[in-house]
């Protein structure tokens, strides 16, 4: 079997660069040598949480994120057998198997990959550094959106119907254009759209009376929150990396009025 590998290798030195993980190397590798299964491996002392990856093939390309943050569980989609998921990120000096392919095209091209960024536990980044900004970015989405959805079911939805406008509303959150550009806005609306699509489809698939719907939505979103609160690296990299002041103006409060969107965006001044 041949493997495709690209090894990203970055020479710092702590003292000058506190931002630089010790051991700033990390590959990947497609199962199939051009195809396949993408396979991480983390070179680094310190456990990555976090990472862009961008494939090319021909006229093809695919952009995948993976972060210990995007659900309550704290864990990543690993490729294990059978299927499971296993708590933290990619440890130290280890590899990861991911479910996520990158299947072959027609045309018969290899893919292209590489690892755009990486976000380490210890609250370093490693690799492009608007990439870096954009992870980022995505989870202050994340933790805006948790925090959002918290405040909004404060008060106990008293029938099936106003559950269900719960639901309708974090779906219609979660649709928007996509957007792939390595920029904070980007990654701030990803995130966003990873809380409100979760949301959406725990409660359509939530049956029982609603008073047990909403403990059961409550209780996911206050796990997830509890992650969130947990999180070193979050926290580190939000100095490092702060909100524009157009992201700070949407992050949510507690709504007094009606949700408004426009056209997958929050409207200034009101609940994203």
């Amino acid at each position: 079997m041949r493997w495709l590998k690209i090894a990203l290798f970055a020479d710092c030195l702590a003292i000058l660069s506190p931002l630089c993980a010790q051991s700033p190397a990390y590959h990947v590798e497609l199962s199939e040598g051009t195809s396949g299964q993408i396979i991480l491996e983390n070179g680094s002392s310190e456990d990555i949480e976090a990472f862009h990856l961008s494939g090319h093939c021909g006229t093809t390309s695919q952009y995948l994120t993976r972060d210990i943050l995007d659900s309550p569980s704290d864990v990543l989609m690993l490729a294990t057998s059978p299927y499971k998921n296993r708590r933290g990120g990619v440890h130290a000096w280890e590899s990861e198997t991911f479910r996520d392919q990158l299947m072959p095209q027609p045309s018969g091209c290899d893919w292209n990959v590489a690892i755009d960024a990486v976000l380490y536990t210890d609250g370093t980044y490693e690799g492009d550094k608007a990439q870096a900004r954009s992870l980022q970015a995505r989870r202050d989405g994340i933790a805006a959106t948790v925090r959002y959805w918290m405040d909004r079911l404060k008060t106990l939805p008293t029938s099936p119907k106003e559950l269900a406008s719960i639901r309708t509303d974090a779906d219609r959150r979660s649709r928007g254009g996509s957007c792939t550009q390595p920029t904070p806005d980007c990654g701030y609306q990803q995130g966003r759209r990873q809380v409100d699509s979760n949301l959406a489809e725990r409660l359509e698939h939530l049956k029982d009376t609603p008073d047990m719907a909403y403990e059961q939505a409550l209780a996911f979103l206050t796990q997830w929150q509890k992650e969130l609160d947990g999180n070193f690296a979050l926290k580190r990299l939000d100095a490092t990396f702060p909100l524009s002041a157009a992201l700070v103006e949407r992050q949510p409060e507690v709504a007094a009025t009606p949700l408004a969107t426009s056209c997958g965006r929050a409207v200034v001044g009101i609940a994203p």
